[in-house]
């Protein structure tokens, strides 16, 4: 629900087509599943499992990714290799912003903190190194295989750097000094990469 507002009100979108789609999204799938889906139709939630250190997949920021697989299937139809490291980066950035804007006093730049029982996260956009990511492309920790959720992490320091600055050397040893923008601005310009087509 708060995905569709999100959209609907910060992007003018009627849906993840923009023509009023019914949302489909199925939970309690299977036996303890850890993990969370779209399938190219709807989106699918396991109930995690404490014993792997998750509860149950559907947190704010995780339907917020899971939403924008299916939008971004009908926008930027970004696939595999690094197309889908940056389909995966897109929905982190919008599922963080959707989790800041459906819930401004308790968010965070961790990607799926609420689902892990440590609430370490899974991706930290602020730090991408922090949980074995690379900063930026071919730096420390990127696949060479090309994993998408690996090597999103520049994709998602990104939009973490447009949203709220930083500096520092990267991973390859490029030094940076960025301003940011806010998140109002920022989501803007991550929007016309994904829906404008």
């Amino acid at each position: 629900e708060k995905t569709y507002d999100y959209y609907q009100q910060k992007h003018n979108r009627n849906s993840i087509d923009n023509a009023g789609l019914t949302i489909l999204s199925y939970v309690h799938y299977d036996n303890a599943f850890v993990n969370a889906f779209w399938d190219g139709q709807e989106m699918t939630y396991g109930d995690g499992d404490p014993s792997q250190g998750f509860n149950i997949m559907t947190a704010l920021d995780v339907c917020g990714h899971e939403i924008t697989h299916g939008l971004t299937s009908y926008t930027a139809n970004l696939g595999s290799g690094e197309a889908g490291a940056l389909n995966e980066g897109f929905s982190d950035i919008f599922g963080t912003s959707i989790e800041f804007y459906a819930r401004p006093l308790q968010h965070d730049w961790l990607m799926g903190a609420d689902i892990m029982t440590n609430h370490a996260g899974m991706r930290d956009m602020s730090n991408p190194a922090n949980l074995g990511q690379p900063n930026c492309y071919l730096g420390t920790n990127w696949d060479p295989n090309g994993e998408v959720h690996q090597n999103n992490g520049p994709c998602i320091y990104w939009y973490y750097l447009l949203c709220q600055g930083g500096s520092g050397t990267n991973d390859i040893g490029s030094t940076y000094n960025v301003s940011g923008i806010t998140m109002a601005k920022a989501e803007k310009i991550a929007r016309t990469i994904i829906l404008v087509h």
